[in-house]
């Protein structure tokens, strides 16, 4: 089984997995769109967290992945998928911050 880390959405725990070159390859080109469209960004959002989950667990869907989350937790979702795959560094906390996982 891959490397997993829980992530905690709508009351229930799920699995991520890092994501492969080829999944972190398409959010990588697909971060520009972040700043122009929020369709096209929860769309990428959406698709590197059911990639993640599914890599975890193979049978979830993407129609469940898009029915759990919500416009909190795929951002934050998201990122936790980011970091656990090594694309957003993890920084060191200001004096009384908590550390990010």
């Amino acid at each position: 089984m891959a490397d997993t880390r829980t992530v905690d959405v709508g009351g229930r725990s799920y699995l991520l997995a890092r994501l492969n070159i080829k999944a972190l390859r398409a959010v990588t080109e697909g971060l520009d769109a972040l700043k122009d469209n929020v369709f096209e960004a929860i769309d990428l959002m959406v698709e590197a967290v059911f990639q993640s989950m599914s890599r975890a667990d193979p049978a979830i869907s993407k129609d469940a992945v898009e029915s759990m989350l919500d416009g909190e937790s795929v951002p934050r979702v998201f990122r936790e998928v980011l970091l656990f795959s090594g694309l957003v560094p993890v920084k060191d906390p200001k004096p009384g911050e908590a550390k990010s996982p």
